[in-house]
């Protein structure tokens, strides 16, 4: 099993949506502090974008993960949850 991540006093940078069927994903780009942005997809998490919008801060818990999408490779979170910092 990949291991699992806790971050806190984390932040989206304004790009978070839902997408997939029914909007049942959660897609965002998470900074903490920094410049760093680190894309993120939460699979299931569509209903969490209320606590993610207008740079509230979050706390999530997630695993790294490879994002295969139109031939590129890149590193991602997958968000396993996220709840109010």
């Amino acid at each position: 099993m990949p291991p699992v991540f806790l971050s806190k006093s984390l932040k989206d940078t304004g790009f978070a949506k839902c997408v997939g069927e029914d909007n049942k994903h959660l897609k965002l780009n998470i900074y903490q502090g920094g410049n760093v942005k680190y894309p993120c997809i939460g699979f299931g998490l569509g209903h969490k974008l209320k606590l993610v919008e207008c740079k509230k801060v979050f706390n999530a818990v997630y695993s790294l993960d490879e994002n295969h999408w139109n031939g590129n490779t890149s590193l991602q979170f997958k968000i396993k949850d996220i709840k109010e910092n």
